[in-house]
């Protein structure tokens, strides 16, 4: 006991544990944790491709922006590493309509299932890099193209992010046994390590 200057105890006494009680903690698993443990597993293992491929923003992109880009605006010229600021802004932009979108179709009973979110996810990227493919087509090694292609690609794999991100984390947090909801973010996180 923790007592004051007076004698008199501090706190609550510390209470006793009942053999048998049930604390959570000690509780095994169900056939229905297990399944739900697999299930972010399966989801984690599949992010590392669409985590792999948006990654490339500070990789193979930033080289594309900085050789391949037409980045002269007004006799200036955009440092190609400013490209990267693409995605940081339209987060802040569209992150609320696209939270204002999911709400207005749940109320209206359309909101589509997880697996359709993190896959529309898949599709915006798959489109953003067509969009780059697109703009490139025909042109030499030695020939820029104008910015716009690669802004569309940064917004198209923005939305594709929205769609995905916090999507999977709102599903690892509500599929994880209280138990192990840390570990299983923890195995979200771990898959982005692995895409990088």
């Amino acid at each position: 006991h923790i007592v004051d200057a007076d004698g008199n105890a501090l706190g609550l006494p510390p209470r006793e544990r009942k053999a048998g009680a049930d604390h959570g903690h000690d509780v095994p698993l169900t056939r229905e944790d297990k399944e739900r443990v697999a299930v972010i597993f399966i989801l984690s293992f599949f992010v590392i491709f669409f985590w792999a491929c948006f990654e490339q923003a500070g990789a193979s992109l930033t080289v594309f922006a900085d050789r391949q880009t037409d980045r002269e605006i007004f006799g200036w010229t955009m440092p190609a590493s400013w490209f990267q600021s693409v995605n940081a802004v339209a987060i802040v932009v569209f992150a609320p309509v696209f939270a204002w979108l999911w709400s207005r179709l749940g109320r209206v009973n359309l909101d589509p299932s997880t697996p359709v979110k993190m896959s529309l996810g898949f599709v915006f990227m798959a489109i953003g890099y067509l969009v780059i493919a697109l703009g490139v087509r025909g042109v030499g090694p030695e020939m820029k193209v104008s910015m716009m292609w690669l802004i569309s690609l940064y917004l198209l794999h923005t939305f594709g992010e929205l769609c995905l991100s916090p999507i999977g984390l709102s599903a690892v947090s509500r599929l994880s046994p209280p138990k192990f909801a840390s570990l299983m973010m923890g195995v979200w996180y771990l898959s982005s390590s692995a895409a990088n």
